[in-house]
């Protein structure tokens, strides 16, 4: 049960911060991902030859994008159904670009994202004795500066992959998966040497 619960803060450390969006804030999308995983353990079986993390990952990042696509857009009914769409070209086609009630949903929902999507969060500076920081500009510079001593710890290879990723590359699975349970790996590590 320990293994689990290490599992399941690594996990929620990775993830949290990436997912966050609107109204869901850090320790939201953690305790999400706690529920998350305590649903999906009774479903794991180790026959598979894959390991708890690696399962565990996978089911919570896909949960996590299930989550922000629900919560944070709406789809539209002729999209989800696309015998509900009265726009058609002679190929049989949807045109989306000329139907007026695709546009009001785009607009609605790009207005929506603007309004409710998170900024992005720089480093902090925490040594700036001008202002006072609140305990989440601390709380993500302490995540910033364990994140760069995980990064420190990583394989050479997989740091190639990190970096990779860092400059919006596109992973394989194969390589997505390398590369978080590494990251989940070095955390758990970092975390027992403190």
């Amino acid at each position: 049960m320990h293994n689990l619960l290490t599992i399941i803060d690594s996990i929620s450390d990775f993830y949290a911060p990436l997912y966050t969006f609107a109204y869901y804030e850090v320790e939201d999308i953690k305790q999400e991902i706690a529920i998350m995983c305590l649903e999906a353990y009774p479903k794991y079986n180790a026959a598979y030859n894959t390991s708890l993390l690696t399962f565990l990952s996978r089911h919570v990042r896909n949960r996590l994008l299930n989550l922000k696509r629900d919560k944070f857009t709406r789809p539209l009914d002729c999209m989800r159904n696309p015998e509900l769409c009265g726009r058609e070209t002679e190929s049989g086609e949807r045109d989306c670009i000329n139907c007026r009630v695709f546009q009001a949903w785009k607009k609605r929902n790009g207005a929506k994202r603007q309004l409710i999507a998170n900024i992005g969060v720089q480093e902090i500076d925490i040594e700036d004795k001008g202002e006072n920081k609140s305990l989440r500009d601390i709380g993500v510079a302490n995540q910033v500066e364990e994140m760069k001593k995980v990064v420190a710890m990583l394989e050479p290879e997989v740091k190639k992959l990190w970096e990779k990723f860092r400059r919006g590359a596109v992973l394989s699975e194969e390589e997505e998966e390398e590369l978080i349970e590494e990251i989940l790996l070095c955390r758990i590590l970092h975390k027992q040497s403190v």
